[in-house]
């Protein structure tokens, strides 16, 4: 928050709800989940930029739908960001082999500097 205000910057606050199911498999059922998914992460995000973040700084809230990594770099490349922020869950081993790393495709992707935090 202290790089926003020292820059000026405008924050794009990014929730990505990746897609599961390639077309052919999706289901009614699954495709209301994902728009209630979608629908409760728009209500929450400005709540959590209310609670959370100082009234002074400007901050915008998205929500997209998309394979993560690429979706990241995509909104990195329309808002012109300066430096993408990301956490991380620290997986190793087995478990990041199992559910890989979008962090890692993020930084192997963007043309957009990358921190990761822990």
């Amino acid at each position: 928050m202290a790089w926003a205000r020292a820059f000026g910057a405008k924050i794009v606050l990014l929730y990505v709800l990746p897609e599961h199911l390639p077309g052919e498999l999706s289901q009614i059922g699954v495709v209301f989940h994902e728009r209630r998914a979608a629908k409760a992460a728009e209500k929450q995000l400005p709540e959590l930029v209310r609670r959370y973040l100082p009234t002074d700084l400007t901050v915008e809230t998205r929500v997209s739908m998309g394979p993560p990594d690429y979706t990241i770099c995509k909104v990195a490349r329309e808002t012109d960001a300066g430096l993408i922020i990301m956490g991380s869950h620290g997986h190793s081993g087995f478990k990041r082999l199992l559910l890989g790393s979008t962090a890692e495709r993020v930084v192997g992707q963007s043309t957009t500097p990358v921190m990761v935090v822990r």
